[in-house]
């Protein structure tokens, strides 16, 4: 997946953020699909926050040691980071996602 912003412009920027939302979307349909939902359920908020520490570590590790990523991309752990901020909104507004 490749995201990219070409102009500087409202318009243009407007169409970047709804181009980052569906991608994201369509990473957590799979992901929901291959994961189901009980992992997460089963722990909560600290599971989605040992998540987010994961993927945060990884960027630190390639970022700081400026190092390429021979799994998945920056952009898709960014993506993955998104998604998991949007499970833990689910728990807390709906107890479970």
């Amino acid at each position: 997946m490749s995201i990219v912003l070409i102009k500087n412009n409202v318009e243009d920027w407007e169409e970047f953020l709804v181009n980052v939302f569906n991608e994201s979307y369509r990473v957590f349909q799979k992901k929901r699909h291959d994961y189901g939902t009980e992992n997460i359920n089963m722990l909560g908020l600290k599971d989605v926050f040992v998540r987010i520490w994961d993927k945060t570590w990884r960027l630190k590790h390639l970022i700081w040691e400026n190092k390429s990523p021979e799994n998945e991309s920056l952009e898709d752990t960014f993506l993955d980071i998104m998604n998991y901020c949007i499970i833990a909104l689910s728990l807390l507004k709906k107890g479970k996602w």
